[in-house]
């Protein structure tokens, strides 16, 4: 069946309003799980390795529905979809109250976490498909900045607060208000005005693996001339990886190194989305200025030289609070740019399947990533893995130096970088 274009005409902003609040909502409602299970998982056996895991089991199951998800988001069934994935997370987090209540093994909370993977996998999908429908061309890369600020806050308080919260109450509270917080940007989002293909699917799991590893082949062959296009997708999250595997090393960082518990890396993991916040704003006054490839290849190149400083700094005062709030600043300049590119780049009519073969490839590297750094935690000093990290922003400096050739100019609608 033939793919209607989307037209994109007008700046839905009572959408986009609805939306930003529903991402804080959703976000916040994840954290409170997401941020407070490896201090749970630390509680029941000390061990560093299954905390690691912890994270590594939350990305994996969702290769095997991302492109489902693909397919959906381009469908008629997009909106039903996103609404249906937010209250499907509220719902896991409220039953399994009573369950870790009363049984309170690090089996279950692996088990939870790999579902709510699952359902958290098309979240980096709909976030392009409802910007598409509701921003014109002239609004994108601003307001697609904007969103990090929705991003940062949903972050940042579930972090703070539920590291608070499950120190001065219990993991099963915290879920109680996760769950809370999901039905709430449920709601909203049942508001926001989606736009969508004029087409109905027929979801055959085997036939989409297909046609992404026929992609995925054809940019290995060199057989699509849009290569560069969807090269840089593949690797546009890298910056948004690192901040989410970061919290691996962070959280025995701040165990072990300043020797404080889940408060403290509250603060410091809030002071990252709080910096990554005022980042967005920033960006968001100053689009015009985000997309100069000097930009582009300066931020990752700096983080790198950022990480470099926790080889150097008293961990027992306040400087890797500053350290670690700077590091903010330019992870977030890194992800956001990168995610204004795909936006103006990827086609509205194929937004859900092309971001959602990028999704797969960035959980591929992800998981990848999740597992190198437990295994290396055992290793080599906490320390040295933030360096390793840096590393891979300095490598992904030069990638975009190589494979970006101009400004990206801003609401353009081109296929060529």
């Amino acid at each position: 069946m033939a793919i209607e274009k989307l037209t994109i005409n007008e700046f839905d902003a009572v959408s986009y309003k609805k939306y930003f609040v529903s991402v804080i909502l959703s976000l916040t409602g994840l954290g409170f799980f997401l941020y407070t299970q490896g201090w749970f998982i630390l509680s029941l056996n000390g061990s560093g390795l299954s905390m690691g895991l912890s994270w590594s089991i939350f990305f994996t199951p969702s290769l095997l529905v991302l492109p489902l998800f693909g397919r959906l988001m381009d469908s008629i069934y997009a909106k039903k979809t996103i609404v249906i994935c937010e209250f499907a997370k509220a719902f896991l987090l409220l039953i399994f109250i009573p369950i870790l209540y009363y049984w309170p093994y690090v089996y279950l909370v692996y088990i939870l976490s790999s579902l709510m993977g699952i359902l958290f996998a098309m979240f980096a999908p709909s976030i392009f498909v409802v910007l598409k429908s509701v921003l014109s061309h002239s609004h994108a890369a601003k307001y697609s900045y904007m969103l990090e600020v929705a991003i940062q806050i949903g972050s940042a308080v579930s972090i703070f607060c539920s590291g608070y919260i499950y120190s001065s109450t219990s993991f099963v509270f915290t879920l109680f208000l996760g769950g809370l917080f999901l039905i709430m940007s449920g709601i909203l989002i049942c508001g926001v005005n989606i736009k969508s293909n004029n087409m109905k699917v027929k979801l055959n799991i085997l036939e989409e693996y297909r046609s992404y590893l026929k992609l995925f082949a054809d940019i290995l062959t060199k057989k699509t001339k849009d290569r560069k296009i969807y090269l840089f997708g593949i690797f546009h999250q890298l910056p948004q990886n690192i901040i989410l595997v970061l919290n691996i090393p962070l959280i025995l960082y701040v165990n072990d190194v300043m020797k404080k518990g889940p408060v403290q890396y509250g603060i410091l993991d809030a002071l990252i989305g709080v910096a990554a916040m005022f980042t967005g704003l920033f960006w968001a006054r100053h689009h015009k200025l985000a997309q100069k490839k000097v930009l582009l290849v300066l931020m990752p190149a700096v983080t790198f030289i950022i990480f470099l400083g926790v080889l150097f700094i008293n961990p027992l005062n306040l400087l890797p609070y500053l350290l670690f709030c700077i590091l903010g600043i330019f992870l977030s300049s890194s992800k956001i740019q990168c995610r204004a590119v795909v936006l103006l780049k990827t086609p509205a009519h194929s937004m859900g399947k092309i971001t959602t073969f990028y999704q797969l490839a960035t959980y591929l590297i992800l998981i990848f990533m999740s597992f190198a750094f437990t295994y290396l935690l055992k290793i080599i000093r906490i320390e040295l893995i933030f360096v390793i990290m840096g590393l891979i922003m300095l490598i992904f400096s030069l990638f975009i130096l190589l494979i970006i050739k101009k400004d990206i100019p801003q609401g353009a609608d081109s296929e060529h970088i």
